[in-house]
Parts: structure tokens; C-alpha cells; sequence
């Protein structure tokens, strides 16, 4: 009777686990599993991905990005990350020749992509593991009844759920099987006319203390496997912890030269902050002092010049403007003579004061360009 099994597997068994699925490595390695014909490994193929490496690499980037952005509460030593999926395929396909087994291996895939909220990471298809064994006893013949064990597929996965990222206990529920064992069971018989789940026995208690399922072996073999590797793991790990203090004591010496370095910078960046806003204030000075030396030398005594010239030859008519331009004249001498007097007393100047004596020089020359315009007139009547 074909069925499913799901390993829950740690983070560690990504790094160990290459001797069970990695073809190359498989056929040269020791398994715990006898019946592994290491001469038929490398008809063994991957679904999904080129190799066991790059599907355990894409599951642990997987798993560190959802972590990221799905932290988890707590994290138990044995937190379980990611599934290793075995469905067998019932040996009524495989009589029907390799293309017929090789689709549904294939369908079975496209399914669990669809059905896993991660989707699948790859796959491989065992084909080194077809041997004779006791499959169970009859009690009419008393007699053990022989079988083959089956050709099979492992499909990895990570225990993902998008309402709380990796977490293996609330995506493998009972109901989470349930439904991946009758969605193959709905797909074998629309794909292939037969029952996946054919039921055709029941395991008797003689079976049970005599005999384990193949399957059963071939679980526990992966799960020795994963034992080993999680030790040596552990050693690997010891080490690059002891290689990570000491990397830590440079950090922290290196943190403390960055610190200084930076502290060093701020201060730079204050005295150069402070050279600039000198620098300003004193450009802004003396282009305030220049502007009052030219108002009261250059802008004024042109404006005495053309306002005395205006009074001498300007028409009755014309006269009548001299008043307003005099009082609109002393207003902008006024607010220069006040810029004066707060920069005396202030020692500096700013944008403000800069403002308002270039707008006192603009008024008042353009109130002496009009005095001048009367002047010209005026002149060249009296020519004429």
C-alpha cells in the first residue's frame, strides 16, 4: 500500500544530509541501509533543482529571510525549518514502464508546489532501492507474502505559513495531511484510473513484531543519517563559535578606533561649520560697510548735486516733485545711518542689514535720475 510520509527536519540536517540525496556522494558513501544499490545511483534524478546543494541553499535563504521579516517568539534548539516529503510510487504505475512512473513523480511534484504554502525547493526520485521483502503474513496460507519495495520521491519544503512564517507545528497538522494524502489520492485516480491508498491489508500484530515496512526503514535510515550529521555539525559549529569570539575582541577594537575616528570628524566638521559662519559674517560686513561709504559719499553727494541743480533750473510744474523726492531721500539715509549704528555697536552684519542699503542706493539713485532728467531739460531750453 503506497503512502505519504513527512520528516520534519532542522536547519542542521541542510548541511548533513548530502551523503542520503546527493548522487555523487550517495554512491560512494556507507548507508545504514543495506539495501541501497549504489551501482543504480546514479539513475537516481532531481525534480526541481540540479542538485540537493542548490535545493538546501534555497531552502536555508528561504527560511533566514522569512525569519526576517517573520521573527519567530522563541527559538528552540530543536526548531524544526523545513519537510522532507516521501511518497512512493504504487508499483501498478511502475509495471507501466518508466515514462508512466517518471509522469507521476512529476504530477506529484506540480501538485505539492500548488499545495505547500512555500512551494517546493526540488526533489529527487530514488530508483537504488528496488529490492524483495516481507510485506506481510497470511493467516489462511501462514504464510509471510513477498513484495518489492517501491520506487520513490523525496520533495523538500519549508514549514512555512503566511500567518506565522516558519513554524512546523502549526503547518503540519493532522488536517495538513490529511489533505496532501486526498489531493494525491484525487490525482493518481483522474491521472491514472487506480487507487493511490488501495487498502488492500491489514498489518496483523505477528507483522508488526516481525517486520517493519520498507518504508519504515528507509525513515529511519534518513533519520540516522541526519543524527551524524548533526554531530558533526555540532563540531563544525564549536569551532567557528571559538573563530567568532575572536573575530568579536577585533570587532569591538575595531568599533572603538571607528568611534574615535568619528568623534574626530564631528569635531572637524563643528571647527569647519564655524570658519564658514566667520567667513560669512565677515564677507557680510564689509560688503555692508562698503555700501555705506557709498551711500554717503558717491549716492549722496550725487543726489545733493541734481536735487540743488533742480531747484536752480526747474520749472514752477517741475519744482513740485522736489518735495516728495527729498523726504523719500532722508527716509533711505535714515535707515542706512540706523544699519550704521547697529553694526558699530554689534561688531556685525547681517543679510538683513545687506538688504536695506542696497535698497536706500537703489531708491535714491533712481530718485537722482529723475532730478537729472529736469536738469537736462531745462538746460537745452535755454539753450535753444
Amino acid at each position: 500500500m503506497a503512502s505519504i510520509d513527512i520528516a520534519k527536519m532542522e536547519p542542521a540536517a541542510l548541511m548533513g544530509l548530502d551523503v542520503h540525496f546527493e548522487n555523487s556522494i550517495r554512491m560512494r558513501s556507507k548507508h545504514s541501509n543495506f539495501e541501497i544499490d549504489t551501482s543504480r545511483t546514479d539513475q537516481n534524478y532531481f525534480l526541481g533543482c540540479t542538485s540537493w546543494r542548490d535545493a538546501a541553499d534555497r531552502i536555508g535563504d528561504f527560511v533566514q529571510q522569512t525569519d526576517e521579516h517573520q521573527p519567530p517568539k522563541r527559538v528552540r534548539k530543536d526548531r524544526k525549518t523545513w519537510l522532507s516529503i516521501y511518497i512512493p510510487c504504487p508499483k501498478a504505475i511502475s509495471d507501466l514502464g518508466p515514462e508512466a512512473e517518471r509522469r507521476f513523480f512529476e504530477e506529484v511534484y506540480a501538485l505539492l508546489d500548488m499545495e505547500i504554502p512555500s512551494g517546493l525547493f526540488g526533489g529527487v526520485i530514488h530508483l537504488d532501492e528496488q529490492h524483495t521483502y516481507k510485506d506481510h503474513y497470511d493467516k489462511e496460507t501462514k504464510e509471510w507474502i513477498d513484495a518489492e519495495s517501491l520506487n520513490h520521491g523525496h520533495y523538500w519544503a519549508a514549514a512555512y505559513t503566511p500567518e506565522k512564517g516558519i513554524n512546523c507545528s502549526t503547518l503540519c497538522s493532522p488536517e495538513f495531511f490529511k489533505h496532501l494524502q486526498d489531493a494525491v489520492q484525487a490525482m493518481v485516480m483522474e491521472q491514472f484510473g487506480i487507487s493511490y491508498q488501495t487498502g488492500d491489508y491489514k498489518r496483523t500484530k505477528d507483522q508488526a513484531r516481525y517486520k517493519k515496512t520498507v518504508e519504515e526503514l528507509k525513515l529511519q535510515s534518513t533519520q540516522y543519517e541526519v543524527q551524524a550529521a548533526q554531530q558533526q555539525l555540532d563540531n563544525i559549529t564549536a569551532k567557528i563559535s571559538e573563530k567568532q569570539n575572536e573575530l568579536q575582541q577585533v570587532t569591538d577594537s575595531t568599533i572603538q578606533v571607528k568611534a574615535a575616528l568619528s568623534e574626530a570628524e564631528n569635531t572637524l566638521s563643528d571647527v569647519q561649520a564655524e570658519i564658514n559662519q566667520k567667513t560669512t559674517e565677515k564677507s557680510l560686513l564689509e560688503k555692508v560697510s562698503d555700501g555705506i561709504i557709498r551711500f554717503m559719499t558717491e549716492v549722496w553727494d550725487r543726489f545733493s548735486s541734481a536735487y540743488t541743480n533742480a531747484r536752480m533750473f526747474g520749472t514752477e510744474d517741475e519744482l513740485q516733485i522736489l518735495g516728495p523726492a527729498e523726504t523719500k531721500v532722508k527716509k533711505a539715509k535714515k535707515k542706512v545711518a540706523e544699519v550704521q549704528e547697529e553694526v558699530r555697536e554689534t561688531g556685525t552684519a547681517t543679510q538683513d542689514h545687506l538688504d536695506t542699503i542696497q535698497r536706500a542706493i537703489r531708491e535714491t539713485e533712481e530718485v537722482s535720475e529723475e532730478l537729472e532728467k529736469i536738469i537736462d531739460t531745462d538746460a537745452g531750453d535755454k539753450d535753444l
